[in-house]
């Protein structure tokens, strides 16, 4: 089967449809053809917490600053004091005062979700930075929350739903999208970017629905009544997937979470669907050897 055609698209369709209402929350998700012009998705418009997911905008921001000449990629920036810092892996270990580069710190926020190098990313770029980014990509509804003016009534208000930002399934799958074909930044930035994302510690959702010799660039986000994942799988049809949940009844910690299995079955079904030239099945005793966060809370 052509995983172009649209008897493929449609089946995925009604396949992912059926497996949201298994789900006890809200559920949203958008997958796209990368290059092509099949899609489908639902509850693709709804707003949703993006918890870590958003560090894939600041990350697109930082690049285009330096593609415009703001930013180097050598300039450094020092380890805050604790006090602003936030427990995750690894520079909450830092010593106060190092000083690292912009390199560093964006490989830690996107590689490894560490939460201190995103608050440096934040505070170094600046929410409205990363938002205005966000607009020039006519994404209207995807927001960086953390470190919003707090006289901003607009934004004040989401992030006290939200938190640390905001999107729709379908404006995070096109920012994916956007950034595959090279139209958020630079070749040279683009391919950085890419290299990032697909150098993912925490691969533990959509990723595991693909063969380890395929490209997954991902990026994931977790709060307690919210787990996500976004992706581009450069498989033999490339796609990019975005699922997001909210209002989750399990809340649970752990490789059991009820949205997690969900995701995993949900980015199955897509290779099923979109690759079944390539079938693949995830080895016996898989799961003893997923990402620990080596032995936090797994807040990314």
């Amino acid at each position: 089967m052509n995983a172009e055609h649209p008897e493929a698209w449609g089946a995925l369709g009604a396949d992912l449809l059926r497996h949201a209402e298994t789900l006890d929350g809200h559920v949203g998700y958008w997958v796209g053809s990368l290059y092509g012009c099949e899609s489908v998705g639902w509850n693709a418009d709804d707003l949703f917490p993006t918890a870590s997911t958003i560090k894939t905008a600041i990350l697109v921001a930082a690049m285009r600053e330096v593609d415009a000449g703001r930013l180097r990629w050598s300039d450094t920036q020092p380890v805050p004091p604790p006090e602003r810092r936030e427990l995750s892996p690894w520079a909450w270990f830092f010593p106060t005062g190092q000083t690292l580069d912009l390199d560093a710190w964006l490989n830690l926020m996107i590689g490894y979700s560490d939460n201190t190098a995103t608050i440096v990313l934040r505070d170094w770029l600046g929410a409205r930075r990363v938002n205005d980014a966000l607009d020039e990509l006519g994404l209207a509804h995807t927001r960086l929350l953390s470190g919003c003016d707090p006289t901003d009534r607009e934004l004040s208000a989401l992030r006290s739903r939200y938190g640390m930002g905001v999107t729709t399934p379908r404006e995070m799958g096109r920012l994916l999208q956007m950034l595959a074909l090279g139209q958020v930044a630079s070749p040279a930035a683009t391919e950085r970017m890419l290299r990032m994302l697909s150098h993912q510690y925490w691969d533990n959702l959509i990723a595991t629905a693909v063969p380890p010799t395929v490209v997954c660039a991902s990026k994931s986000g977790f709060i307690a009544r919210s787990r996500s994942d976004t992706a581009i799988v450069f498989g033999p049809t490339p796609f990019v997937a975005a699922f997001y949940t909210s209002r989750l009844g399990d809340a649970s910690w752990g490789l059991c979470n009820a949205a997690m299995r969900w995701i995993r079955e949900a980015a199955r079904l897509c290779w099923v669907h979109l690759a079944p030239e390539l079938p693949y099945e995830r080895p016996e005793g898989w799961e003893r050897f997923l990402p620990t966060g080596g032995g936090f809370d797994p807040e990314v």
